[in-house]
């Protein structure tokens, strides 16, 4: 290296260690701390790092074995390999793993060992190296194409293996042929989440080679290709059929090489992601902008560029905007899409309009057997409608249109056990909202008056708890117990309050909740339930338990379905492939919008309302992008690890004293100053 060039190097060095410590923000890029591994070892998250760009249909990745529910597992030692899609942290098997692909130097290879030391990948990038083979695997992505480039060790003669039978639940039926010298066409059906409803795509399988053989054998096919030893395989998918999805290929492929399109998966990324700039702690910022990644994965585009999409009736429409579809609602409802809103409202703008037409096309609670892509549940849907209205991205004839839909689907809610009488009341609360608001007076009453109706059983289940109040599963609850299911009316506080015998009361049997170890970090029942200190008589336990939560190890109890005999006492989010508790399942985003919302010191617990709760960020400084070119910054002083509870509170220089603050005051730009102290 020349001296001037040395020079300049050390020059640009100081400069960038310089304006780091100016400024405190990291030089790397938002995409460049997303970690895809957090997350992805045996039950600790059920995630994947699969290639995709935000709200991509595709999501090609690597099958492990032993196969887990989105198709990986970090501890597994073989690739099986890579399906074009899936959607992660769902429970049951999860939905996707079809057209598995797998590189092989001979017709019968069966070399499924991998170099876990060039296991790599990165938003929108994946690549791995098989051991005994020395073929690499390179995937990337566009919205509707998968594209996957092998390297082989040789030139010549070379096969790839396509299982156009693999799924990770139910296989319906599949279809295959050969289109021409160079590619494949067909279609596979398959069944969503834990076999409830299916989903159609079709697809075009395109190689830069001709295919010299092909000698189909139990649903795999075996194709034989001569090549100078990189192979590039392009498999484009469409709800419609396999010409659109060629034709829709073409268009976003533009004539881009493999390494652009990674680019600008990449950059995609960071459009997105660079809404928020965070100031603190490098693994802090890794777990906040991994988490944020996983909020943005779902639902996913399945119109074309022209508008046309397949509806859950099974028909073909057309429009002017965009239709998306594959939602996890039962979870995301709860802070997943309220992130959206706040972060990226045209995006959530879109969203609610798919969720309007999905309505009119013969939506249900489950998927339908007319889905375009892997999905789960759309229940509580109107909660989302009801968020996007009260951000301005709805009109009142827009609510006017789908509300039938709302009250036909709302009277058919099931309320068979305790749990189910307590979302019910959630849904019938909103819609008594929504009501309101188009200024149905009668529905308005009489879904105000169902909403009330959990009231009774409440105050036999929930309002005094006894020995059988900690049994998972107990009076039929779905995931929980009843102490945690208490506390699942993030609608109604006020009478929750009131029902657990006033204030003083609830802030007794809250501190005797999480002292007595009784909270479950790893489901959603009672998630909010640190938030919920804000409206007792000791709103400072918020920060104290939060703490807890967020950077200390805590005492865990809880799987999925049952107590544990002994507790796992670790931190809740770490930055390792073990990153989330175990049978921790992200659902879809849920427990990664936890993270993402209380790491930036705000959470959305009271769901009918634009207002958040204050709670503890993790770092000194956010600076959140909003529409208009407007910022809002939350500012830190005097926080650690020991000095954590709040002293002071400025608005743009003024007092603050409250523990919530309203979405308009923050979507109108501004500072919100936090002093803490140690007491």
């Amino acid at each position: 290296m020349s001296s001037f060039r040395k020079r300049s190097l050390t020059v640009f060095i100081t400069f960038s260690a310089i304006l780091y410590i100016r400024t405190g923000f990291a030089q790397k890029s938002p995409s460049e701390y997303v970690d895809l591994f957090i997350g992805t070892a045996g039950d600790h998250g059920q995630l994947d790092p699969a290639a995709s760009v935000p709200f991509g249909m595709v999501k090609p990745g690597p099958d492990t074995d032993p196969i887990n529910h989105s198709g990986y597992d970090y501890l597994a030692t073989k690739v099986i390999g890579f399906s074009i899609n899936r959607i992660g942290g769902t429970g049951c098997k999860g939905a996707g793993g079809n057209l598995r692909i797998r590189p092989a130097l001979s017709k019968d290879d069966s070399s499924f060992a991998i170099d876990k030391t060039t296991e790599k990948a990165s938003p929108g990038y994946y690549t791995i190296t098989f051991s005994d083979s020395k073929i690499k695997a390179e995937i990337t992505a566009t919205n509707s194409l998968a594209w996957q480039r092998f390297t082989f060790p040789k030139s010549g003669e070379v096969w790839i293996h396509v299982n156009v039978n693999s799924s990770f639940e139910k296989l319906v039926n599949s279809t295959w042929k050969k289109s021409s010298s160079r590619s494949l066409s067909g279609y596979f059906e398959a069944g969503n989440v834990c076999n409830k409803g299916k989903y159609k795509q079709f697809y075009n399988l395109t190689f830069d080679r001709e295919i010299v053989d092909i000698q189909p054998e139990n649903g795999i096919l075996k194709l034989k290709f001569q090549t100078d030893s990189v192979l590039n395989v392009q498999t484009s998918i469409s709800p419609i059929s396999s010409e659109y999805a060629s034709e829709q290929a073409k268009i976003e492929l533009q004539n881009l090489t493999f390494a652009q399109i990674r680019e600008a998966a990449a950059k995609e990324w960071d459009s997105y992601l660079s809404k928020v700039k965070l100031k603190g702690k490098e693994e802090s910022k890794t777990l906040f902008y991994t988490f944020l990644y996983r909020s943005l994965l779902t639902p996913v585009k399945t119109s074309g560029s022209d508008g046309k999409y397949q509806g859950t009736d099974g028909k073909v429409h057309t429009l002017k905007t965009e239709q998306y579809n594959g939602w996890s609602m039962w979870d995301t409802y709860r802070n997943k899409f309220p992130l959206i809103s706040f972060l990226y409202p045209e995006k959530h703008k879109a969203f609610a309009f798919s969720i309007i037409r999905m309505y009119k096309e013969g939506k249900k609670d489950w998927a339908t057997d007319n889905e375009p892509v892997p999905t789960v549940r759309t229940e509580h849907s109107q909660l989302v409608l009801l968020d996007a209205y009260q951000k301005g991205l709805l009109s009142k004839t827009d609510l006017e249109e789908v509300f039938p839909y709302l009250v036909t689907e709302a009277d058919s809610i099931l309320q068979k056990s305790p749990d189910q009488k307590l979302e019910a009341a959630c849904d019938f609360r909103s819609i008594s909202v929504i009501a309101g608001i188009i200024g149905n007076k009668k529905e308005e009453t009489r879904f105000l008056a169902r909403s009330a109706e959990y009231q009774s059983i409440y105050k036999t289940k929930f309002a005094q708890m006894d020995k059988w109040s900690d049994i998972m599963h107990g009076d039929g609850l779905y995931e929980g117990t009843r102490w945690q299911y208490r506390w699942a009316l993030p609608f109604d506080v006020p009478q929750m309050l009131e029902l657990l015998g006033g204030k003083e009361k609830f802030t007794q049997q809250l501190e005797q909740f999480f002292d007595s170890s009784l909270y479950s970090a790893g489901n959603e029942p009672d998630i909010h339930v640190p938030y919920l200190f804000n409206y007792s008589s000791k709103p400072w336990l918020t920060q104290k338990w939060l703490n807890r939560i967020q950077n200390q190890e805590f005492d865990n109890r809880y799987g999925t379905h049952a107590k544990w005999k002994k507790p796992v006492i670790r931190k809740i989010f770490q930055a390792t492939p073990e990153g989330l508790l175990p049978e921790m399942d992200d659902d879809d985003g849920t427990m990664a919008a936890w993270y993402v919302w209380s790491s930036m010191g705000l959470y959305p617990v009271r769901i009918l309302e634009q207002v958040y709760e204050i709670g503890l960020p993790l770092f000194e400084e956010i600076k959140i992008k909003l529409q208009g070119g407007k910022t809002f910054q939350i500012k830190t002083k005097g926080l650690s690890e020991k000095s954590f509870y709040i002293k002071k509170l400025t608005l743009n220089g003024q007092p603050y004293n409250s523990r919530q603050i309203e979405a308009g005051l923050i979507l109108k730009g501004g500072k919100l100053e936090i002093e803490y102290g140690e007491e």
